[in-house]
């Protein structure tokens, strides 16, 4: 259970920023949803941040000049607070002011204030002799409604000042009693180099009043009610935004009253209790309060301020530190800790705090970034925590810690960006629990980019004659000794985090082909369940989120079947989604059939794994419906027994044609073994068991295939992907 006094930190008042920063001058601190990493950043790289067909949401509301200093007869002055009005009766805070209900008080310029009612938020009538126009006798009377904490450490400023930077630039419906602080740091050339760079504005209007301001009064988070604001997302922002999912790009929230007003209005939608829920338009009262472990349904990325100790707003901010998901708020806890190690960092960097302060930026390490599209083929970025890997992207299978007959360094020199290590055999030998002693696989291995781990489903599914499984796990003999083992998701999971994987995959029972639709049915619900418990596993062993968690589709070749594991993987909210139990068995039309059929049913915005798969022409295939990521053993296993790719077909390279044929492997090829060694030269290393046959034609294979995703990569960038699959596919 959170306390509100676990939301307490301590800070110097000199951190306290009582005058605005010019836009575009504050400093920004960059806080990753995905592990503890803290990082100040610039301006230039805060909004490098945003990609084409982005949204940015943005709070529309103009504050208003609603504090009004009432002298007193003694000759001292009190204070009145206009909150907002419900008719001609107005919510207000007094201070300094005695009064009971039914008493009428004076303000300045001729008006009175009637009081109805007296409590903690008072409620009184404004009386005028004279028609009134609140705003333009506001802006004449009244204050600018600087927060108390500032006020009180102020020396020289200037209210000239504050009325110009108290104030967004977009700012055009009055009704706000407290700024949209996010919005104070940006300016009018900001929004248009982002217009310029593709991304979409757009609007939401939420009064900020006592909802976001009023400190928390209860002991526990849980009984506390937030006082309701009025909010607006219009049908504009809406179907932007549905347009900005549909294409897998990110919403983005300035601020935390823009951010409250989009999941309100999600939340309202006739869809709000569907597996996916889409916005819908919205006006009406909010009272959201969002605390740690609430599941976000729309936004991606946070811009906002350092938030006072004990606020809602702070707690609001621990909620999107972390990507604790629905499933999982067992550990909120931890969304606490990680906001105030992030402000810990920053008042050791002495960054200038609360509403006039300073900048963060809170956004999803693995978010998955589309950056073109044409037709179903998607051109993408994925963050991973060993680097950024270029998607289409094909995955060189490094089953027990190496790619075989390849040197890691020139795995990396050839372009591959990740490569797939195999949890059965390296739990089996060395173990990961030395590979974790001696530093991780990364390490251990000498390789410095991404690594994705399969689970160890797919080689116990092989093991048919020496397995048992239960709802537990699997009991197995192992391939190398005979000894009795066991993995279960828990297990399974533990085993990917010691080594170190990037992305690590559900453990989940293969389908075999053929089967039954109830057999089927059954090993889908056994992966589904096994795939929740994988994902509450990992989120306990790796709360700091250094891995991203991918799901598998399994269901056999019965379409629904694909299509309900899919939906529930959607609704577990993994990192990505794998198309897993094809390429056994199957023909290969239908292969293709089913990924063409399944890929519309994974989310937009993950990135699609094509497990186990396959040949040049499946790849090509695949990528034209969709899918964005693929292993296999053929280019190296090939290689290894002198089946070698080139640009006129498939070589077998033992043949007596190439005896004395002084030709290069492929004369359109520039890898290393084909610039230097002859099609004589390299049958003769073959025939004869020469190691060097399988370190050349290795390096040949996988430089074909990295060339080839490369290739598909730049057709997608260019919009000339269509060409380049009928001339590939055909």
């Amino acid at each position: 259970m959170l306390l509100t006094a676990d939301l307490d930190f301590k800070y110097p008042d000199e951190l306290v920023a009582t005058s605005a920063a010019p836009r575009g001058q504050s400093r920004i601190l960059s806080i990753s949803r995905d592990n503890e990493n803290f990082e100040e950043i610039n301006w230039v790289k805060l909004l490098g941040l945003f990609s084409p067909g982005d949204t940015l949401v943005l709070n529309d509301s103009q504050v208003l000049w609603a504090r009004l200093t009432v002298p007193k007869k003694s000759g001292a002055s009190g204070e009145i607070f206009f909150l907002r009005a419900q008719g001609a009766i107005w919510e207000v805070l007094a201070k300094g002011l005695k009064f009971k209900e039914g008493s009428v008080i004076e303000l300045p310029g001729g008006v009175k204030a009637k009081v109805i009612k007296k409590d903690r938020i008072s409620q009184m009538e404004i009386e005028s002799a004279t028609p009134l126009d609140l705003k333009t006798y506001f802006e004449k009377w009244g204050q600018v409604p600087l927060p108390p904490y500032i006020t009180a450490l102020r020396k020289n400023e200037s209210e000239k000042e504050d009325r110009e930077r108290y104030q967004t630039v977009w700012a055009k419906n009055w009704g706000s009693v407290a700024a949209p602080t996010a919005g104070l740091h940006f300016s009018n050339e900001h929004l248009d180099q982002l217009k310029k760079k593709g991304v979409k504005i757009k609007f939401v209007t939420l009064h900020v009043g006592a909802g976001t301001f009023l400190p928390i009064q209860t002991e526990n988070l849980k009984d506390f009610e937030i006082h309701s604001e009025v909010a607006q997302v219009p049908s504009e922002t809406c179907d932007a935004i549905l347009a900005t999912q549909a294409a897998g790009k990110k919403v983005w929230a300035c601020g935390t009253t823009a951010l409250r007003a989009l999941e309100t209005a999600v939340q309202a939608s006739p869809t709000a209790r569907s597996r996916l829920p889409l916005i819908a338009p919205f006006l009406g009262e909010t009272r959201l309060f969002v605390t740690p472990g609430y599941r976000f349904l729309v936004v991606d990325g946070l811009l906002t301020n350092f938030h006072q100790p004990q606020s809602s707003l702070l707690a609001l901010a621990a909620a999107f530190a972390t990507r604790l998901p629905a499933i999982d708020k067992s550990d909120a806890k931890a969304s606490v800790r990680k906001i105030l190690k992030a402000y810990e960092f920053a008042i050791a960097k002495k960054f200038r705090l609360f509403s006039y302060g300073d900048l963060t930026v809170k956004e999803d390490l693995g978010k998955f970034k589309i950056l073109k599209t044409q037709g179903k083929a998607r051109r993408g970025e994925l963050t991973t925590y060993h680097g950024v890997v270029q998607t289409p992207v094909f995955m060189p299978v490094g089953t027990r810690g190496t790619v075989k007959a390849m040197l890691p360094e020139e795995i990396a020199a050839m372009g591959f960006e990740i490569i797939l290590g195999n949890t059965y055999h390296l739990h089996l030998r060395p173990g990961e629990n030395l590979i974790k002693k001696l530093g991780g696989l990364h390490k251990f291995m000498n390789w410095k980019k991404a690594i994705l781990t399969d689970s160890g489903g797919f080689q116990v599914f092989s093991l048919s004659k020496l397995r048992k499984i239960s709802e537990d796990g699997v009991n197995f003999q192992s391939s190398y000794d005979g000894n009795p083992c066991f993995l279960s998701p828990e297990t399974s999971m533990q085993i990917q985090a010691d080594l170190g994987a990037d992305i690590i995959m559900s453990f989940d029972e293969c389908t075999p082909f053929p089967a039954e639709k109830e057999v089927a049915r059954k090993s889908m619900e056994l992966s589904m369940r096994w795939a929740r418990r994988s994902k509450e596993a990992l989120l306990k062993i790796s709360p700091d989120k250094t891995h991203l968690f991918f799901g598998i589709v399994q269901g056999g070749m019965h379409l629904d079947l694909r299509k309900e594991s899919a939906d529930f993987l959607t609704e577990l909210d993994c990192d990505g989604v794998a198309i897993g139990g094809l390429s056994v068995g199957e023909p290969i039309p239908l292969m293709h059939e089913m990924v063409e059929a399944v890929a519309p049913f994974l989310p937009q915005n993950k990135p699609r794994y094509l497990m186990g798969v396959g040949t040049p022409r499946d790849l090509i295939v695949a990528i034209n419906s969709g899918v964005d990521m693929f292993d296999c053993v053929i280019p190296t296993r090939n290689a290894r027994n002198g089946s070698l790719f080139t640009s006129e077909g498939v070589l077998i390279i033992k043949q007596a044609q190439y005896a004395d044929d002084p030709r290069p492997l492929d004369p359109s090829c520039s890898c290393s073994t084909c610039r230097n060694y002859s099609r004589a030269y390299l049958r003769h290393l073959y025939v004869n068991n020469e190691i060097l046959a399988s370190r050349l034609h290795t390096f040949h294979n996988l430089f074909f295939y990295n060339s080839l995703i490369q290739k598909c990569r730049e057709a997608i960038e260019k919009g000339q992907w269509e060409e380049f699959f009928r001339s590939i596919a055909s």
